[in-house]
């Protein structure tokens, strides 16, 4: 089975997600002794729906999980990707979608934000990974941030 991209960027827009979620990750012990928490931030784009055919396709395709929510009528069937298979997915229906273009977008310099500090700018002389500086925490948060706002914003009724 083929799949246009057309169609599954019209799927995503209505039944779609693009998230930036925010979790505790390691503990560690500061240079005191004292017990502290990461925080991690990671990017996911999910569809939800009733068939399962197309999210099969996906799966197929772009990777990622699915698994089943009983409704009280029906089955819910759900497919998520995350991160770099999140952005492939994104980027593939980027230039159809209508309705989450301001989310795509900014999963997109999310994830370039992150990609940048993976390349080795966090990594010390010895090849292990430094703790992100409060300035990086912060503009984590800020994209975090963003995206929860967008993604409450209500989409008004076109006037027909």
């Amino acid at each position: 089975m083929k799949i246009s991209k057309q169609y599954i960027a019209g799927l995503f827009d209505g039944e779609g997600s693009v998230s930036i979620i925010k979790s505790n990750a390691d503990c560690y012990l500061d240079k005191n002794g004292i017990k502290k928490n990461t925080i991690r931030y990671r990017l996911t784009a999910a569809i939800c729906m009733t068939d399962n055919k197309v999210l099969d396709y996906l799966r197929e395709k772009y990777g990622g999980t699915g698994h089943l929510r009983k409704g009280v009528n029906t089955e819910l069937k759900f497919w998520k990707v995350g991160n770099i298979q999140a952005i492939t997915f994104l980027k593939d229906i980027q230039k159809y979608s209508i309705i989450k273009q301001e989310q795509i977008k900014l999963a997109i310099q999310f994830r370039e934000f992150k990609s940048t500090l993976l390349q080795g700018k966090f990594v010390d002389k010895d090849g292990n990974r430094r703790r992100y500086s409060q300035e990086t925490y912060q503009r984590f948060n800020r994209f975090y941030s963003n995206m929860h706002i967008i993604n409450s914003y209500k989409v008004p009724y076109l006037a027909v």
